[in-house]
């Protein structure tokens, strides 16, 4: 695999993207691919604390949008030096974040332009379970939604997919990730990475 560096591995909240990285990850060792899985969000955290914004992780989409928006370029900027090391780098992050004032773009040009990817993933899930992913997570303080507002992120969530997909000329592919499924998500998910490396 030595066409590409950088894929965007993406997903609301609650659809189950972290435990099917975890398994991507194991699969992927197993195989002998050199690869680092990077949150996006940790290391704009990492960034905020050492600048003295925030504390924790929940914090950072409670900062003003500007605020958030530098935080994202400089992140994408750590994360392209990272990616310059070699082999892949899979980028976790989120297609659209919820705001005070709406939704906006998890991924914006600029932040595009940096981490240049050459494959988007969308992890999707029955909007359901994501309700019920998002209720027993008492690891995070999440703002309590309606199964209508779930499906107004995944709605949304394609779309900005769509529009990154045409920014980068990266291709896109929703991945559906069903209940107790992560072992066959993640295979298909390495198996899709490395059909693009060979492009």
């Amino acid at each position: 695999m030595t066409g590409w560096n950088v894929v965007i591995v993406t997903g609301i909240p609650g659809v189950g993207k972290t435990t099917v990285l975890e398994e991507f990850e194991r699969i992927a060792k197993e195989a002998g691919l050199k690869l680092k899985i990077v949150t996006f969000s940790t290391v704009m955290l990492g960034i905020a604390q050492g600048e003295g914004k925030v504390v924790e992780r929940d914090g950072l989409r409670r900062l003003p949008i500007r605020v958030q928006q530098d935080l994202q370029y400089k992140a994408a900027v750590e994360i392209r030096r990272m990616a310059e090391d070699g082999g892949g780098l899979i980028v976790d992050t989120h297609m659209v974040v919820r705001t005070g004032v709406g939704y906006w773009s998890g991924l914006p040009e600029d932040v595009l332009k940096e981490l240049r990817p050459s494959l988007f993933v969308l992890l999707e899930a029955d909007p359901g379970e994501v309700l019920r992913r998002r209720a027993g997570d008492v690891s995070r303080s999440r703002d309590k939604v309606v199964l209508n507002e779930v499906l107004d992120e995944m709605s949304v969530a394609r779309s900005i997919a769509a529009s990154c997909a045409t920014l980068t000329g990266a291709p896109f592919k929703v991945l559906p990730n069903p209940m107790g499924r992560k072992v066959e998500v993640a295979r298909e998910l390495l198996k899709t990475i490395v059909e693009v490396g060979r492009d």
